[in-house]
């Protein structure tokens, strides 16, 4: 439903205002990492370990999980409101746009309140209710905007607006459902620390790839035209469907990776992982070479479209490289050491930044798309070579004291 309200808004904006709407949806994703601020990753580690043998301290942790996240996005709403006139300008290249800029910012806190829902049901492993949830969002974030397409009045500020209104609308109903859920809890300042000390972290690897995964928007905005954005951006809608495999990794095996604390169930998890994602990463890449990739944007986008294809055939590399490495990255939360993810991020925003500004702005559209393969792979090798050392250093005896001084394990 997700890609189906990308192709309507593609089909009915053209590719400018397409352009504009993908720079927005850009923004609302930094703005949402913002907002979000590392709580998702950081209220699973301190969360999951809790489910099924403290509810006291599984609402505990949830209650100030809910309560840092307010404060944040209140924070980031606003910041983001008073930046919005600078952001239009520079990367849209029309100070008029401002106000889609300012309902993305919108757009990325009512997103993360939602968060708060979609980690209370991570946690619990309650993943049908997960899944119901999010088809209920993406449902209505589809209607919506089709309802302003069948009045003429799709834009793309009220396509954002749409992508805005359904989290909101989630958090609300569920709040009111879960009447004695965990923001009715007595909160702990302690609490509250160590969820802070942790998410920090998870928030700095968040905020550094929600940067470097949108450089390449940034970059085109800046340097070509909106139309080459709208362009490109179809290459990463029809992308959409294979970033969902690592998104679904993560969200199912976040809460059970927390609560290793052995060697050995780590070892056991990677070689599993590998099992999975490797197969998946060669069909991904075969069917890159088909011509599958250019049936479909003819046939959802049309022909207005069809530069899209190359790059799309070259982002699917990315996207194989993303849902090998994922399993890997999550193994750093029973370590502790979301520091080191943050310092994979860092590597890979030096490199997307430095290829970007090599390719992009002589090759447009295709220097994208493989800067953002060459970035990604090159990232990505070092970003496992780190975890690996960091696993190579691990010992039972320090995973179980990472585990009590966290407060993952029920004394």
């Amino acid at each position: 439903m997700g890609l189906l309200t990308l192709i309507l808004a593609s089909r009915i904006l053209g590719p400018d205002e397409f352009g504009v709407f993908s720079i927005a949806s850009a923004v609302m994703g930094i703005a949402y990492t913002l907002s979000d601020f590392g709580l998702s990753g950081g209220t699973v580690r301190h969360a999951a370990p809790f489910c099924g043998k403290s509810d006291q301290m599984l609402a505990l942790v949830l209650a100030s999980s809910l309560n840092i996240r307010l404060w944040i996005g209140t924070v980031a709403l606003a910041c983001g409101a008073s930046v919005a006139w600078l952001i239009a300008s520079v990367v849209i290249g029309s100070s008029a746009q401002y106000p889609v800029i300012i309902l993305a910012f919108v757009g990325g806190f009512a997103t993360s309140l939602y968060a708060q829902v979609r980690v209370t049901l991570q946690v619990q492993r309650r993943f049908k209710a997960l899944a119901t949830t999010r088809i209920a969002v993406t449902g209505g974030t589809l209607a919506l905007v089709a309802g302003f397409a069948a009045v003429d009045v799709l834009s793309p500020e009220s396509g954002i607006l749409g992508y805005a209104v359904t989290p909101a609308v989630a958090f609300i109903l569920f709040g009111l459902i879960v009447r004695d859920g965990p923001a009715k809890e007595i909160e702990d300042r302690q609490c509250r620390k160590n969820i802070f000390d942790f998410s920090k972290w998870v928030f700095a690897v968040g905020i550094l790839s929600a940067v470097f995964m949108r450089l390449d928007v940034f970059f085109l905005g800046a340097t070509w035209s909106a139309s080459d954005v709208g362009i490109y951006s179809v290459a990463l809608t029809l992308l959409f469907p294979a970033t969902q495999l690592p998104n679904s990794l993560a969200t199912v095996l976040m809460p059970d990776v927390s609560s290793f604390t052995s060697k050995l169930a780590i070892r056991r998890y990677m070689i599993d992982s590998l099992k999975y994602t490797v197969p998946i990463s060669i069909a991904l890449i075969a069917f890159a070479l088909t011509p599958g990739p250019g049936v479909i944007v003819h046939a959802f986008f049309g022909r207005d479209y069809g530069s899209s294809v190359d790059p799309l055939r070259v982002l699917l590399g990315s996207a194989s490289v993303i849902l090998i490495c994922t399993p890997f990255y999550l193994s750093l939360y029973p370590m502790g050491r979301p520091s080191i993810l943050a310092a994979g991020d860092a590597i890979k925003l030096v490199l997307h930044a430095g290829i970007y500004a090599a390719l992009v702005p002589t090759f447009g559209i295709m220097g994208a798309a493989w800067g953002n393969l060459m970035a990604m792979s090159a990232g990505s090798a070092i970003a496992v070579a780190l975890v690996l050392r960091e696993y190579s250093l691990l010992t039972d005896d320090r995973l179980r004291k990472e585990a009590i001084e966290t407060g993952n394990r029920v004394q």
